[in-house]
Order: C-alpha cells, then structure tokens, then sequence
C-alpha cells in the first residue's frame, strides 16, 4: 500500500489515469498470451486431425492379419456377420483382402523402390477413402495400376515398368519386367504413403509374381472410435488372427503428438500466468485508488464480500474480453496464413505439406473458460487480501 501511495505522489496522476494505465498493460499482456495459446492449440490439434483423416484414408479401420495367407475369407465373413448379430447393429460396413509386396520401378531416371499393394478394386471406395483422380478411360483397375501422388510425380508416365525381385537370377528378373498401364493417382494426404505405394489388383499382383500370400484383411466400420472393441471381438471370434485397430496401429505416432500437445499446454500456461500478474498489479492498485469510495460504500452497508466479489467480476469480465480478443487475433493470423501460405512444411520429416488447423468449439470454450476463470481467482484474490475491515477503518479515517 506504501508504495502504491508513494507512486500516486511522484507520478502525480490522477485515479482513473493509473488504472487505465495498469488495466491496459494487463489487457494487451493478457491478449497477447491468449492468442499465442490459441494458435499452439489449433496448429496442434490441426495436425492431430490431419493425420487422423490421412490414416484412415490409406489404411482402414482395423486391419486384420491372415493366419494361413489363403482360403480364410469365408471364416472371417462369417465372424462379421456374428458379430454384427451380437452387437445388434452393422459396426462393420465392408472387408477387403490385401496383399503387400516390395517392387522396383523402372524409370530414364533411375530405380525407384516402392511398396505394391493389391487389393480388390470394387471394395476401392468402401474400404479406403483415397482422393483418386482416375485417367480417361481407365476406370477398369484390374490390370492397371494406382500410384502415390508424389511417387506419380516423380515418374510422369502413362505406362510403368516393373518388376518384382524375389531372389531370381538377373536374367530371369529382365524377364520378368512388366509393363502395366497407369491408371491414375490417388492422394492420401500424407508424403509416406504418397510417395511410397502403389495400389493394384490381385490379378496384375499374380501376373508379376506368379503367387502370392493374402497379407490380410482390411475392415472399413460405421464409427471409427468403435475400433479397439470391434478388434477385440473379431479375436475372440478368429483364434490365430491378429487385428488391429487404426490407433494402435499409429500408437508411435499419436503418443508424440499428445505429448507435444501437453509441453505446448504448459508451456503456454506459464506464459499466460506471467501475462496474468499483470492483473494482480492492476487490481491491487483499483483497489488502493478507490480506496475511499470502498469505504463509503462500506459505511452505507454493503457488505465486504460483495466488495471483494465486485473486483473479482471485473476480473472474470476482464478475461473473458481479452481472451476473445486473443481469440480473433489468433483466428486472424491462422486464416491469413492459410490463405498466403507463407509457412512451407518439408513433408519428408512432417508428412504433410501445409500448415494444418484446427478451429473447433471445444478448443476455443476450453480456452475461454480457462482464461476467465484464471483472471477472476486472481482478481478476487487480492480483492479479497486488500478489502479487510483494517483496512476500510483506515480509510474512513
């Protein structure tokens, strides 16, 4: 309180020009600290859904591992039906057979490893969720060929020749050479699976390699959040096989996330109490300058806890303010960039290209009830350390 007096005497400044000065400070600090909150949490949950999106557009919802390689599409297709009877409701929509194999592309620039993968093409858009831009009139992808977006890129060629090497001679691997017509680019989304895979049918699969081993089974389901129950239950009914759901499949990979996600949230945090001291300066010098006006109404017969509350809902309406004012700023600021797209993203090392972003209603009510929250205790707390009895018994005289 003795430094508070004393500062009023030397700056000589009137009450409300103190306190507009020290609220303004607190508010932009406080802006500034919110909006830098809001865009972490965007920009992190945007790569947490991105990566989710492009995940299950490659792979489905739970990929179930073959036993025998061959003859067990039956069993597993009376499995679903059971399961789907047991549950009372049609969680799994489709199944589809792969079978992956290693290939080498050959290209005027060179060799290009790729991973072949064949499927059933009819099961293409009910299993998997692929952007696919098919070439005119070659809708047929039974003995034609799908590459990455990024693999196509580097290639550029309406007919791709390949090979599959398994351990022959190099006289027979020159035999083997295939040319197979392209018959479009599918994008996933993310550069590890656009640059790396080519998607085929299990005849073209057969032609190159003269037999080949089912890898598995992919299942496409109605909610994808229902996959580690579904998985569970297609064990249970198919000793042998091993299914596994998209997340776990992914575990690595959203693990790092969510831990960047919770440093992000601390880090952000401590940024924000900081920038949230300022409103105790703020609220402890309003209380000192209305020092007399507190005792009158005090002396009138409002009670101390309405005083104390009355601070403390400034506070609360001083949060809310500012954090939808660091809302806009952050909202702002993300949409320019991704309309300019002044941040380029090497895909090699975050296997997207662009920055996401996310901006749903439960980041922005999490930060808004947050930030408020936090401005009100702090503001009712030197309220309520400041409007003691002593204190207004003081003033009055």
């Amino acid at each position: 309180m003795n430094f508070l007096m004393n500062l009023e005497k030397i700056l000589g400044i009137r009450k409300k020009g103190v306190r507009s000065i020290a609220f303004a400070v607190a508010f932009f600090a406080v802006i500034l600290s919110m909006g830098l909150a809001f865009i972490c949490l965007f920009v992190i949950s945007g790569f947490q859904k991105e990566y989710q999106k492009s995940i299950l557009a490659f792979n489905a919802h739970i990929v179930l591992f073959s036993e025998q390689g061959r003859g067990e599409e039956k069993k597993v297709r009376e499995a679903i039906e059971h399961i789907n009877l047991q549950t009372q409701n049609a969680m799994i929509t489709d199944v589809s057979p792969f079978a992956v194999s290693e290939a080498v592309i050959l290209d005027s620039s060179g060799l290009k490893a790729c991973i072949l993968k064949a499927i059933d093409p009819q099961k293409l858009k009910n299993v998997y969720a692929l952007e696919l831009n098919i070439l005119d009139g070659r809708e047929d992808l039974s003995h034609s060929l799908l590459l990455g977006s990024e693999l196509a890129y580097q290639i550029s060629k309406n007919e791709i020749k390949m090979i599959i090497p398994q351990g022959a001679s190099l006289t027979d691997l020159k035999r083997s050479i295939q040319t197979i017509p392209l018959a479009g680019i599918f994008k996933s989304g993310i550069y590890e699976f656009d640059s790396r895979f080519a998607l085929t049918s299990f005849e073209m699969l057969k032609k190159l390699t003269g037999v080949f081993k089912i890898t598995g089974y992919e299942i496409a389901l109605q909610d994808p959040l229902g996959a580690p129950r579904v998985a569970k239950l297609l064990e249970e009914n198919l000793p042998g096989m091993r299914a596994i759901s998209w997340d776990e499949l992914n575990s690595s990979l959203f693990k790092a996330m969510q831990m960047e996600k919770s440093v992000f949230f601390i880090v952000v945090t401590l940024i924000f109490f900081v920038a949230a001291f300022n409103l105790l300066g703020a609220t402890a010098m309003s209380v000192y300058l209305c020092r007399y006006e507190i005792s009158l109404l005090y002396s009138l017969g409002v009670s101390k806890l309405k005083l104390q509350r009355s601070f403390g809902l400034t506070g609360f309406l001083f949060g809310i303010t500012s954090c939808l004012m660091g809302w806009l700023i952050a909202f702002l600021m993300l949409k320019l960039e991704d309309y300019y797209g002044w941040i380029k993203l090497d895909p090699k090392i975050y296997f997207i290209s662009t920055l996401p972003m996310d901006f749903g209603p439960k980041l922005f009510g999490v930060g808004l009830i947050f930030g408020s929250l936090i401005c009100f205790l702090f503001a009712l707390g030197v309220a309520k350390n400041l409007i003691q009895e002593k204190y207004i018994i003081n003033y009055i005289k």
